[in-house]
This record gives structure tokens, sequence and C-alpha cells, in this order.
């Protein structure tokens, strides 16, 4: 626990001093916003139905710049060969990266979710339960994406790599998250709101498990 949380106050340590890692993520992901809200004519109705899959694009976009950007600079500095050669388990290593991650995209997340709520809806009463269901969502992409991010980061195309490796796992989670993300912030009609809560909870667990158990032999290669 102690080794955890010494990893955990680096990376926040680092990104205070800095703010390079959340003020890029938060530019990008408001420009993407921005740019999305205006693809549709503010009289549309389509533009409520539209919020939740341009709010979970963003948080996915937004979410592989930060798996890129995890490990650069530890890989840049050589801290990582130190972490290796440390008594610290991968494990450990994996879930301080892991909740590094989520903590960043977390708070991106609750910035993001009553904006699209203003730009395309115009209602915030869905607002609190769409933050947790992204946020939700986006544990298990960030499990996924931190193993794939520490396995692309020693390839020439990591930037091409990544997205191959993520995106066809994510499909589920995509539907589910924007399902509900629709019928919570956007009132739209959805029978099988147990069910999306089931897949998306089975995702996360699925993904942090399998990203666990193989975290160590990447970490080796």
């Amino acid at each position: 626990m102690k080794k955890l949380s010494w990893l955990l106050w680096k990376d926040g340590l680092i990104e205070v001093r800095t703010l390079e890692r959340f003020a890029t993520l938060a530019l990008f992901a408001t420009a993407v916003l921005l740019t999305l809200q205006f693809a549709l004519p503010p009289e549309s109705e389509a533009r409520p139905k539209a919020a939740a899959g341009f709010l979970w694009a963003t948080v996915v976009f937004a979410s592989v710049l930060e798996f890129r950007r995890s490990f650069e600079s530890e890989r840049r500095d050589g801290t990582l060969d130190g972490l290796r050669a440390s008594p610290v388990d991968p494990t450990v290593l994996f879930i301080a990266k892991a909740l590094s991650s989520l903590i960043v995209i977390a708070v991106l997340i609750a910035a993001l979710v009553p904006l699209t709520s203003l730009f395309f809806i115009e209602d915030m009463n869905g607002v609190p339960v769409a933050i947790g269901i992204a946020v939700l969502g986006a544990a298990g992409l960030i499990a996924w994406g931190t193993l794939f991010a520490a396995i692309s980061g020693t390839t020439r195309a990591g930037e091409i790599v990544l997205p191959i490796l993520l995106f066809p796992l994510v499909i589920p989670q995509t539907i589910a998250t924007v399902g509900l993300l629709a019928h919570y912030l956007a009132g739209q009609r959805l029978e099988g709101v147990p069910t999306g809560f089931l897949l998306l909870g089975a995702f996360d667990v699925l993904s942090w498990g399998t990203s666990l158990l193989l975290f160590e032999y990447v970490l080796e290669e």
C-alpha cells in the first residue's frame, strides 16, 4: 500500500508542478466538443440524441492521448528502467498508472458532462448520474489502455498500434455507456438499463483482471 501511495504521489506531484497532462487533455477535449457542437444546427431534434455519443467520443479520444503520455516521461527519463529493477511489484505499478490516468480522466469527465448538457440539451438534471456512468465506463477503458500503452510504447508505430489494439475491445462497453448516457443525460428511452450497468461492471472486472495478469509479462519484454 505504501508503494502504491508513493507511485501515486509521484505522478500527482509531477502533474501539479507542470499541469502538462491535464491542461493538454482539457484543451483537446474542449476543442473536440466545441467542434462537434457545431456539427448540428441549433434547431435540430437530433442534438439530444447525439449528445451521449459526442460526449463518449470526446472521452475516448482524450483517453487515448492520456495513454500515450502515461509512460512517456518514465521512458524519456529512464525512470521505467529503474522501476523495473526496483522491488516494486509490477501489479502495484499497473494499478498506480491506471488509477493516475483514471483520476485525470474523471476530473475531465466532471467538466465535460455539464458542458455537454449545456451545449446540446440545456437540462442539467441528469448530470450527476451521467458523470458516474462515464467514470464507470472509463474505468474499463483505462485498464485496457494502460496495458496497451505499455505494449505500444516500445514500438515505432505506437500511435497506430494502440488504437488498433484498444478500439475493438471496447465496442461492447461503448454501446452500453452511450446507451446509459443517452438515457440519463438526454432522457432517451432505454429498456435494458440494468443490463447496461451489468455489462459495464462485467467489462470493468474483465479488463482490470486481464490487464493485471498480463502487465507483468508486458513489462518484462
